[in-house]
C-alpha cells in the first residue's frame, strides 16, 4: 500500500494554518533594512541558457518554473513544504517542516502573490515568473522569501534568484530560543545555499534526461515547403548542393554517430546517480551531525571515566598529569567518533532510513517523553563500554608520553569505579533524555 501523500497526513496542521496572521506588519516594509536590524538576501544562480527570444517549452526556463511550482528546489533534510497541490498558488498557506540538529519543527507561511510578467531591467527586457510566502504567527522567524525565475529576452540567460527579508520571531521556549539564536541564521543559509545548488541540478538533469518534451499544442504548425515560394526555391538549392557536401555531411554524420553513445552514457549516468541520491538512506549532511553528536558523547564519557577513576583511587592526593589526560581524550573522542559514526551509519543501511528520518518519527510519535527512564538506565548500563575505552585511551597516552595519567603508582578499586561511573552516566543520559523530551514536545507542537 502506497504511502499517503503528506498534505494528507498533515491537513489538521495545514488547516489550522488559513486564520492565522502574519507575524510582521508588511504595511512597515520600507523599514526592513539591515540598518533596523533585518537579514536582507539576494542571490542567484544561473541556469542553463536559451536561444533568445521567449522561454521554450521545455526550456530551462519551464523547467524552472515547473520545479518553483512544486517548490522540488527546497532541500527536503532542511525544509519540507506542504500544501494542497490544487489550490491555487496565490493565497496558499504552506506547512513547512524544518530539521536542524536531529529535531523537525513546524510552521505556517502563506504566499502574497505571484509575479508573472514581462519586463525592462538593468539587463534589458526579461521573463518573469515567481511568487512569495511571508511567515505566519509562530513561526520561527518573521519576514518574506521571493523566489523567480528570469530570463533575459536578448541574450537568452536564466536564472533562479531568492530575495528574503527576515529576522527572529518571538519564540516563548527558552532552549529553541537559545538554539535558534546560535544556530538559526546557519540553518537559512544553508536552506538558501541548497536550493541554489538543487534547483541547477534538477533543471540540468531534466534537461539531459529529456523527460519535458514538446506535446502538439506546443509545437509549431507543419505545412508542405511547395505551399511557399521561397522554401521551393531553397529546397532545390539544398538538392543541388548534396553532391558536393556529400563528403562534409559524412563527416559530420560520423563525429555525430561517435558522440551519441558518450552522450547516451553520461545521461545514463546521471540518471543512475539521481536515483541512488533519491534512495541512499545516508546522506552527506548527515556526517557532521553523527560526528558532533558523538564528540560530544565521547567527550562527556571521558570525562565521567576520570572522576571514577579517582573516585576508585586507593592513592591519596591523586596526582594528576593534564599532558597525558589531554591525549587521552582526543584518542578516546576519536574512536568514539569513528565507532559512533559507523554504528549509526550501519543502523541506516539497515533500517533503509536516514538518521534524521528516525529522529523525526520518534519526535512525531511521542516515543521520546514516554522512555525517559528507559533511557537513563540504558545510558547506565551502556557506560560500561566507554569506560573501558576510556582507560584503554589514558593506558595508551600514558605510553605515548611515558607518565602515568593518575601518578607513577595507582592503584584502583575497580567496584567503585565501574560504580561510579554507571551511577553518573545514569543520571548525566536522564536528564539529557529529560531536556530532549521537553524540547521534542515543544517541536511537535510549532514551538
Amino acid at each position: 500500500m502506497s504511502e499517503r501523500p503528506l498534505y494528507e497526513q498533515y491537513r489538521a496542521r495545514i488547516d489550522a494554518l488559513r486564520n492565522l496572521p502574519l507575524n510582521f506588519d508588511l504595511e512597515r516594509r520600507e523599514q526592513f533594512t539591515t540598518a533596523n536590524g533585518w537579514r536582507v538576501d539576494d542571490v542567484q544562480t544561473e541556469l542553463p541558457p536559451e536561444p533568445p527570444g521567449p522561454p521554450q517549452p521545455g526550456g530551462s526556463w519551464e523547467i524552472a518554473k515547473q520545479v518553483l511550482q512544486e517548490y522540488r528546489f527546497a532541500d527536503p533534510t532542511i525544509i519540507t513544504g506542504i500544501f494542497y497541490p490544487d489550490q491555487p498558488i496565490e493565497g496558499r498557506v504552506m506547512l513547512l517542516r524544518a530539521r536542524a540538529f536531529g529535531l523537525t519543527f513546524y510552521f505556517g507561511t502563506r504566499v502574497g502573490n505571484v509575479r508573472d510578467e514581462q519586463r525592462v531591467g538593468e539587463r534589458g527586457p526579461e521573463q518573469v515568473w515567481g511568487f512569495n510566502y511571508q511567515t505566519l504567527e509562530g513561526h520561527l522567524e518573521r519576514g518574506q522569501m521571493e523566489f523567480s525565475v528570469i530570463k533575459w529576452l536578448e541574450s537568452g540567460q536564466v536564472a533562479f534568484r531568492i530575495h528574503a527579508f527576515s529576522q527572529p520571531g518571538e519564540i516563548r521556549n527558552p532552549i529553541i530560543r537559545l538554539g535558534f539564536r546560535l544556530f538559526g541564521r546557519r540553518v537559512q543559509l544553508r536552506f538558501i545555499r541548497r536550493s541554489l545548488e538543487r534547483m541547477r541540478r534538477l533543471v540540468a538533469e531534466e534537461l539531459a534526461s529529456g523527460t519535458r518534451q514538446l506535446s502538439d499544442a506546443d509545437a509549431p504548425p507543419l505545412r508542405p515547403a511547395s505551399d511557399d515560394s521561397a522554401a521551393a526555391r531553397k529546397v532545390e538549392e539544398l538538392r543541388e548542393q548534396r553532391s558536393a557536401g556529400s563528403a562534409s555531411s559524412a563527416g559530420l554524420l560520423e563525429r555525430t554517430t561517435t558522440r551519441t553513445p558518450r552522450l547516451q552514457k553520461e545521461t545514463q549516468t546521471m540518471a543512475t546517480l539521481s536515483r541512488l541520491r533519491k534512495h541512499n538512506p545516508i546522506r552527506r549532511e548527515d556526517i557532521p551531525r553523527w560526528l558532533t553528536f558523538t564528540g560530544f558523547w565521547g567527550a562527556i564519557f571521558y570525562l565521567l571515566s576520570c572522576v571514577s577513576l579517582v573516585a576508585g583511587s586507593e592513592r591519596r592526593t591523586v596526582q594528576l598529569h593534564p599532558k597525558t589526560l589531554g591525549l587521552g581524550l582526543l584518542l578516546h573522542v576519536a574512536s568514539f567518533m569513528a565507532g559512533g559514526a559507523l554504528a549509526v551509519a550501519t543502523g541506516s543501511l539497515v533500517r533503509g532510513k536516514s538518521s534524521t528520518v528516525q529522529s523525526e518519527e520518534q519526535i512525531s510519535s511521542g516515543q521520546l517523553e514516554r522512555t525517559v527512564v528507559q533511557q537513563g538506565l540504558g545510558g547506565a548500563v551502556g557506560s560500561v563500554v566507554p569506560f573501558g575505552m576510556a582507560v584503554g585511551s589514558i593506558e595508551l597516552a600514558g605510553r605515548i608520553t611515558g607518565v602515568p595519567a593518575f601518578g607513577q603508582r595507582n592503584t584502583v578499586n575497580w567496584p567503585i569505579a565501574v560504580g561510579t561511573m554507571v551511577v553518573s552516566s545514569g543520571l548525566v543520559a536522564l536528564a539529557v533524555s529529560r531536556i530532549t523530551a521537553w524540547v521534542a514536545r515543544d517541536a511537535r507542537r510549532g514551538g
